[in-house]
């Protein structure tokens, strides 16, 4: 005969002193319930092995001595006995053993019959001071570790059909690692004899019941789920089967984002577009606007505002990131939906966890140079104003931070100039020259040049006029960091015609005792190439 007990008090007023339950064999040995193929059912006994009972653990020696024992499926506030094979419901704890924590078995051998597993309902340890169970007793729930089912079975997501005063499907299939009759563990899939239910918390509290037989793909409906928008916390539900939890999901919202910038590498100053995604993979639709934000580290880059998300929807925007005022580093971008990990969140979600994503941006260095001649700054680009007089040249190279950069290669390239031998070519033979001069600079970022643009145009003194020579001139300037290229700066000239050179010349520059003796012998050898072309 089978008893039904309603517990009216709630068990978490009731004692909480014993702390454990294990079910275990006639030798103390905790016994894993087996799954016996044939009946497709889980049993605590197979041919040659020991039947099973249960044992208590407490802090107290107190709370086991002298009293009862006995072990029920637990739904909500209804407890239904595991029958004993003598038909006994409560059986005394035999002598109390350990030195803390303590622990007592029971003189009575369980019978786990899949006729009478009310599952999806967990099974508890109940110790009581007499024979009969009622709201006082300690009730504690019986780990999977201590012989409860083996096994897993796998759960698909709740499909989104949700409506919040109407229904939630959830989908089980299969049940997988279950251990046999021999001690093995086989995989199988598709097993009949599923029993699912939603519960509402991880030890069957509320559960709903559902005795399933004999289908290989269960389908659960679970009725009157309270609505996320009348609740103060989303709805956390549980599927569970055969007593085992197998999936938690929730009645609610729940908000993913992600973040995909335009490149993971950029110089500095370049602008940066981040397409930030948010996503509701919850039930229920967002009633608020969801809120995107994207950092820099802590510093804030943009906000954006994305209006409200149906459930099992996305939306998308973007912003973007002018990276002119940014370090030359590796920059570390997350995006924060909802503020992230519930900081500053309006949007009470089912998992809290997953509202930020990161990305990450590397800022590389950029170069430049400032340039002062015969003193003076002048801007970039700049325009000499004649060929064949000397400039005292001073170039400043800095990176991109701001730093002076030493050891930089500063290099003028003068093409198709009036070189000593190219000019002397016209017509269709005329020759391509490359005239270069280099510099490092110094530990405060700085190169000294003594420049003279030549041109590409001589004067002739018999008929007074210029002449074309050759290809196209041109002068720059080069920035090498570490033997690579950075930076290219164009020049021009005002006056590209070779006049006749001063029989001297005086100019005041940086370091002229180091390159007066360069300028005479410049001096010389322009007034040798005067007379070359005329």
């Amino acid at each position: 005969m089978k008893h039904v007990f309603v517990l009216v008090l709630l068990l978490a007023f009731a004692a909480a002193a014993v702390n454990d339950a294990a079910i275990v064999t006639s030798g103390g040995s905790v016994y894993t319930l087996l799954f016996d193929v044939p009946s497709e059912s889980y049993v605590d006994n197979i041919v040659g092995q020991d039947d099973v009972t249960i044992r208590a653990y407490a802090s107290a020696s107190s709370d086991l001595s002298g009293k009862y024992i006995s072990v029920v499926y637990k739904t909500g506030n209804l407890f239904i006995p595991v029958m004993a094979k003598g038909g006994d419901e409560m059986a005394p704890l035999g002598s109390v053993l350990g030195s803390g924590p303590y622990y007592a078995t029971g003189d009575m051998t369980l019978n786990f019959l899949s006729s009478e597993a009310k599952f999806p309902a967990r099974p508890y340890a109940v110790v009581s001071a007499d024979s009969v169970i009622d709201a006082g007793d300690a009730f504690v729930s019986i780990p999977q570790a201590n012989g409860w089912l083996s096994g897993s079975y796998a759960v698909n997501d709740v499909v989104p059909t949700y409506q919040p005063d109407t229904s939630v499907q959830v989908i089980v299939e299969g049940i997988t690692g279950n251990k046999i009759g021999g001690g093995t563990y086989e995989v199988t899939s598709n097993k009949p004899n599923l029993v699912v239910g939603v519960c509402s918390d991880e030890f069957g509290l509320a559960c709903s019941e559902s005795n399933v037989t004999a289908k290989d793909v269960v389908n659960m409906l679970i009725t009157g789920v309270t609505p996320a928008q009348a609740r103060t916390t989303p709805a956390q539900r549980y599927v569970v089967v055969n007593g085992i939890n197998a999936r938690q999901f929730c009645v609610g919202q729940d908000l993913e984002v992600t973040v995909s910038p335009s490149a993971t590498e950029v110089s500095k100053g370049d602008p940066v577009t981040f397409t930030v995604n948010a996503k509701n993979t919850g039930n229920v639709g967002t009633t608020s606007s969801v809120q995107v934000k994207v950092y820099d580290g802590a510093v804030e880059l943009c906000e954006l505002n994305l209006g409200t998300i149906n459930a099992f929807s996305q939306k998308n925007s973007a912003c973007v990131w002018d990276t002119s005022a940014a370090s030359s580093t590796l920059h570390a971008i997350t995006a924060k939906v909802d503020g992230g990990n519930g900081v500053q969140g309006s949007i009470n979600e089912c998992n809290e966890e997953n509202d930020q994503a990161q990305t990450s941006v590397n800022v590389v260095k950029t170069y430049s140079m400032a340039m002062s001649v015969d003193g003076a700054p002048v801007p970039l680009p700049y325009s000499f104003p004649a060929v064949g007089r000397p400039y005292s040249v001073l170039v400043t190279v800095k990176d991109s931070d701001g730093a002076a950069v030493p050891g930089a290669m500063v290099r003028f390239v003068e093409r198709n100039g009036l070189t000593l031998f190219s000019p002397v070519q016209t017509g269709a033979h005329v020759m391509k020259s490359t005239s270069t001069g280099e510099v490092l600079t110094n530990s405060s970022g700085q190169a000294v040049f003594v420049l003279i643009p030549t041109g590409n145009k001589f004067y002739d003194e018999v008929s007074g006029y210029a002449t074309d020579v050759g290809e196209a001139y041109s002068l720059r300037a080069e920035i090498l960091v570490g033997g690579e290229l950075k930076k290219t700066y164009a020049f021009s000239v005002g006056d590209l015609t070779a006049g006749e050179p001063p029989a001297s010349a005086t100019i005041s520059v940086v370091n002229q005792l180091s390159v007066e003796d360069w300028f005479t012998a410049l001096s010389q050898v322009w007034s040798t190439v005067q007379k070359w072309l005329t």
